[in-house]
């Protein structure tokens, strides 16, 4: 997917249901990762908060950066 090769970064959500499918965290990470060694992946989840400092930091950063901070 082209979209892996032109992006910075990954968000999953939902890692609180891990465990409840047979979704493999590390094959996914895997993939996505031979198509972009590049890229930055986040695992979180919006439900119990898991993750999402850094990914709000991230963000946060990027902002600054735009803007020249």
């Amino acid at each position: 997917p082209g979209m892996f090769r032109r992006s910075s970064i990954m968000v999953i959500n939902k890692i609180d249901l891990l465990g409840t499918s047979d979704f493999d965290m590390a094959q996914v990470k895997a993939n996505a990762l031979s198509i972009n060694a590049n890229l930055k992946i986040f695992e979180l989840s919006c439900r119990t908060g898991e993750g999402l400092d850094a990914w709000l930091d991230w963000l946060k950063q990027l902002v600054g950066e735009k803007r020249g901070e």
